[in-house]
């Protein structure tokens, strides 16, 4: 039986959308029951597995139908190969660090 192909995006990847992505990503009952595919950029997916200590790996992929099939592979098409905006950082981080890694130093309100 050959497996449906899924395709699960990042989210937004200065909130919780990767670490969400990559704790669905470890349940074997998905892996049982298709092929995922995470559309998005490899290094911040590579950031998410860490948070959440997954023992998987990262595979980019050239085509989103390229999915990997092992268990401890997940498969990653990124279509520019252009570095991420804001890549998740392996803590939780706060809003005003997320702008101030995005746009450089703001100052602070009270």
């Amino acid at each position: 039986m050959t497996l449906p192909r899924l395709a699960l995006t990042l989210g937004d990847i200065a909130g919780i959308g990767p670490e969400i992505t990559a704790r669905v990503l470890r349940d074997r009952m998905l892996r049982q029951a298709c092929l995922p595919t995470v559309i998005g950029h490899p290094t911040v997916l590579r950031q998410a597995l860490q948070l959440i200590q997954s023992p998987q790996t990262v595979v980019e992929v050239a085509s989103p139908s390229n999915a990997a099939a092992s268990p401890d592979q997940i498969a990653c098409w990124h279509r520019d190969g252009s570095a991420p905006a804001a890549p998740h950082p392996p803590h939780h981080p706060t809003p005003h660090s997320i702008m101030q890694q995005s746009y450089g130093a703001l100052p602070r309100s009270h």
